[in-house]
């Protein structure tokens, strides 16, 4: 009987404590409270993602500079293959509002007009997936990439599917004086299953300052993107002829 009082009288308190509750706040119960706006995410500096050597030649020789590298970080066991780490970055430097800059270099279909080691190149908005094909040499490989915003001057991506499934990375881009942009890109990688090492490091290094090279071009030029509005492709002879101009180079080495 005095557990059952004891069981009643708990119920009371707990009542009494929610009505004064309620008639301190109001009838309209506790207050929303609205979280205070959070700025835009920012980029790391680019001038602290370099050296100064590299970051000089970049700013005032107007030097494109790739690198990559495959290295082993664990050798593998009996009948395994070795565990390595892929890192690449590029860097250039744009004569162009950043606004300009990153709008081609976001006209993915694009791609495939200007670079001649891109067969396909398709991006769908909805799902934000970058599906890319081609190669160089013999070596042809696909990749899908999600492509993420994280805010006016960053994009994040993953690869999802097919080639270097797992690899993640940046491009930054970054306001350089008066009407310049300044463009980074980075990814890295672990894994066991690679193409040849100088496919990796010396094919990449070729593709990717080729590619910065034409795409700076395009860029530099100020001529419409290659998919305006309304959904019809400008004329492709230009472009095809960017693509196929000049042989193909070979890389420097690294600064």
């Amino acid at each position: 009987m005095s557990h059952q009082f004891g069981r009643i009288r708990a119920a009371f308190v707990l009542m009494a404590v929610s009505l004064c509750s309620q008639t301190a706040l109001g009838r309209e119960g506790p207050k929303q409270v609205i979280p205070k706006t959070q700025p835009s995410p920012t980029p790391q500096p680019i001038k602290s993602l370099l050296k100064e050597k590299v970051f000089r030649s970049v700013t005032q020789d107007r030097e494109i500079v790739t690198s990559a590298d495959l290295e082993r970080i664990e050798k593998g066991k009996e009948g395994q293959k070795d565990l390595k780490k892929y890192k690449i970055y590029a860097v250039m430097l744009a004569h162009a509002s950043t606004q300009r800059t990153r709008e081609v270099l976001t006209d993915y279909p694009l791609y495939e007009q200007m670079i001649s080691y891109v067969d396909k190149s398709h991006y769908d908005p909805k799902t934000q997936l970058l599906d890319l094909e081609g190669g160089i040499w013999k070596f042809k490989m696909q990749s899908i990439l999600h492509m993420q915003d994280r805010g006016p001057n960053w994009i994040h991506y993953r690869v999802v599917s097919g080639h270097f499934r797992g690899m993640e990375g940046d491009i930054f881009f970054e306001p350089y004086g008066e009407n310049g942009t300044l463009v980074y890109l980075k990814g890295d990688a672990v894994g066991r299953n690679w193409p040849p090492a100088f496919i990796m490091e010396r094919g990449a290094e070729i593709v990717f300052g080729f590619t910065a090279k034409n795409m700076r071009s395009m860029i530099e030029s100020q001529k419409p993107r290659s998919t305006p509005k309304g959904g019809e492709k400008n004329d492709r002879s230009q472009s095809a002829e960017s693509k196929t101009e000049g042989s193909v180079p070979t890389p420097r080495g690294r600064l």
